[in-house]
């Protein structure tokens, strides 16, 4: 019976002790990993506290247009298109001046997603558009991939460049300009009025075409690099709303402007991984 007892409290101890050091061994494990944390954070506040690239602002313009394919142009066969400009505004904070660090010698979009309302009206099609095209429509390849942009780093450049391929200027003063296109909306229509038809959003009205179908969440990363060689990104998200906030498309055009002043790009260090 007595060696029982002491077998018993022997017992007892050893798993005391074991639970002891497993539980130090934790603490000590999670006391490691938010040192290591706070030290990570500190280093990425001070890789980024001079904010030297951030957005300005988004702008979202939102119209229709429809394409007669008759021969004899009498509206007979008519195309609906859906389209939404998206010009985004980068900032360079240069109040030391321009230098290397606040100007870009490398910019690109890629992880594009875009989410719709309603899958599978019309051929969705998202990619670079010319500035000099914003706010009209113009047809485009679709690129949900990646999109580098031509860095211009002279006005001589500027005058020579077209602006056709995706291009960018290296002081940040014109806008990053893409298009989400929903091309034949609608096909093989026939306008039985002429007089009410309008190349704006009105003709989806006309047509029956609900507008919130087409109401898009569009996410994607924006990467550059300055003349330092150091790498920044900036992930991007927004809704296009297309009836709402008494602006509908209905009604003609929807002009948006987002505040986009909080999303800052951050300096991407070794150690830091993006999902």
């Amino acid at each position: 019976m007595i060696k029982n007892k002491k077998r018993l409290i022997l017992i007892l101890l050893v798993v005391l002790v074991v639970t002891f050091i497993v539980i130090y061994f934790s603490f000590m494990k999670v006391r490691r990993s938010n040192n290591i944390f706070a030290i990570e954070s500190e280093k990425i506040y001070e890789e980024n506290k001079d904010n030297l690239f951030s957005l300005d602002e988004i702008i979202l313009f939102s119209n229709a247009e429809f394409e007669d394919l008759s021969p004899e142009q009498n509206l007979q066969d008519i195309s609906i298109h859906q389209y939404n400009d998206i010009a985004i505004k980068i900032k360079a904070n240069n109040e030391n001046g321009i230098n290397e660090s606040n100007t870009i010698n490398e910019l690109y979009i890629d992880n594009i997603k875009i989410e719709s309302n309603k899958e599978g009206i019309g051929e969705k099609k998202f990619n670079y558009k010319r500035y000099l095209d914003f706010a009209k429509y113009r047809d485009i390849e679709n690129n949900q991939d990646r999109i580098d942009f031509k860095i211009l780093h002279s006005n001589e450049e500027q005058v020579e460049d077209e602006y056709d391929n995706p291009t960018f200027f290296t002081d940040c003063s014109n806008p990053i300009t893409l298009s989400l296109i929903y091309k034949n909306v609608l096909e093989h229509c026939t306008a039985t009025n002429a007089g009410s038809l309008a190349y704006d959003g009105s003709i989806l009205k006309n047509a029956n075409v609900n507008v919130e179908n087409l109401e898009a969440k569009v996410s994607f990363d924006i990467h550059l690099k300055n003349n330092l060689n150091e790498e920044f990104i900036c992930k991007v998200s927004f809704y296009i709303n297309l009836d709402g906030y008494g602006n509908s498309l209905y009604n003609g055009k929807v002009n948006t402007k987002i505040d986009a002043s909080g999303y800052k790009f951050l300096k991407i260090t070794n150690n830091m991984k993006w999902e």
